[in-house]
């Protein structure tokens, strides 16, 4: 499951598992674009010397990533949506925390916090605490990726005690050794490893408007992949689109390809050697197929320069030779982005897949038959 807990839209997305007709995860749509994401000149910081430990809520405690927002501290050890361990300090300063130090007597007191998900639990149990504890919460001098901190905190009757320091992230990102931690699965990784491949491989392009904005995370036997456009400037004040393809290996996520204004990124992405299996492997190159198809279309139309959000969901058969494919694109028109749905039935001859012809939004082939059968298709998102 995707880390992202810490944006609003992440709270209604729901992961699907692959059913045996789909070839293709639903993409997942970011949060607005953050202000705060960093500049090009941005480095990480250096490697805490005393990472924060301890004991919380009687359970042995080791951070994964600490993030400031809104004025509140949060404190989190787990990877998956909701942590298996956190403590949240609600400091009621929006504003800058940069040189301030909090304790428990200051007015408004801050409030705490405490979270804990057994591990049979699907939801954390928190317990909230506004009185009976010591804190001493220094802020230093802010760096490009947020804030360091040093803490100590006791609350002896939920069973915790903390001390250490660490750096406050602004994005929701992780660190692991003074470096960006590329095995978190956030929007804020996918983003700050894009800005970071376009200040060396497009320096003197201007980075405006972020669109597309999609992570796909859909079980262990689909590959992890992003998807970040920009718009963007040059040197001569020429106007344009690039698109940053992301993957996810055994190293973490990395820039896998740098796309023009004229490709469409489902067309494009590279699909792992091995470690698929078959019914998978041929969803993902129907999915490639159609993408493809429909890439050469919008450039002969001359509306892919204005594509800026695409996804693309196939229905494969039951013996995998044949397919049905639906693109939902997110066109600029002025101001505004238009919701546009293509569909196509494809069908594999020597292990190739091909777009055969056009169909109705609301067909699909039939799981058993190959046939088209009527069905009601999801209302589509386009941002």
């Amino acid at each position: 499951m995707p880390k992202s807990p810490h944006s609003a839209l992440a709270l209604s997305l729901t992961l699907l598992t692959l059913g045996c007709s789909e070839s293709a995860p639903p993409e997942q749509s970011p949060p607005e674009q953050n202000s705060t994401v960093p500049e090009k000149s941005a480095t990480p910081p250096a490697t805490v010397a005393s990472p924060v430990s301890g004991t919380l809520r009687q359970h042995p405690f080791q951070p994964d990533q600490a993030i400031l927002r809104d004025g509140t501290l949060e404190i989190r050890q787990g990877t998956d949506f909701f942590p298996d361990l956190a403590v949240e300090i609600v400091t009621f300063e929006p504003d800058s925390l940069a040189g301030r130090t909090l304790t428990a007597d200051i007015t408004p007191a801050p409030h705490l916090r405490l979270g804990y998900k057994a591990p049979d639990a699907n939801l954390p149990d928190t317990e909230m605490v506004l009185s009976g504890y010591q804190l001493q919460l220094s802020f230093g001098e802010a760096q490009p990726l947020g804030l360091p901190y040093t803490l100590s905190l006791s609350v002896p009757e939920h069973g915790t005690k903390l001390s250490g320091q660490g750096l406050a992230t602004f994005l929701d990102i992780a660190l692991k050794d003074g470096n960006i931690d590329r095995h978190w699965d956030s929007f804020d990784t996918l983003d700050y490893l894009a800005q970071q491949h376009l200040a060396q491989s497009a320096p003197a392009m201007a980075l405006g408007e972020r669109f597309g904005v999609t992570l796909q995370s859909f079980g262990d036997d689909h590959p992890k992949r992003g998807v970040i456009g920009f718009e963007v400037t040059d040197d001569k004040g020429e106007a344009s689109t690039l698109k940053v393809l992301l993957r996810k290996d055994a190293d973490g996520w990395q820039v896998s390809q740098q796309l023009d204004a004229d490709q469409l990124p489902q067309a494009h992405q590279a699909l792992p050697a091995s470690d698929l299996s078959d019914r998978t492997r041929d969803g993902l190159l129907a999915e490639q197929a159609a993408a493809r198809h429909l890439e050469t279309e919008l450039n002969r139309e001359g509306q892919m320069p204005q594509v800026r959000a695409s996804r693309v969901s196939c229905r494969l058969t039951k013996d995998r030779g044949r397919a049905s494919c639906h693109t939902t694109l997110g066109i600029r028109s002025g101001d505004d982005t238009q919701c546009e749905i293509r569909s196509h039935l494809l069908s594999k001859t020597g292990g190739e897949w091909q777009v055969r012809k056009s169909i109705a939004n609301d067909q699909q082939v039939n799981y058993q038959s190959g046939e088209l059968e009527p069905y009601r298709p999801f209302t589509p998102s386009c941002e």
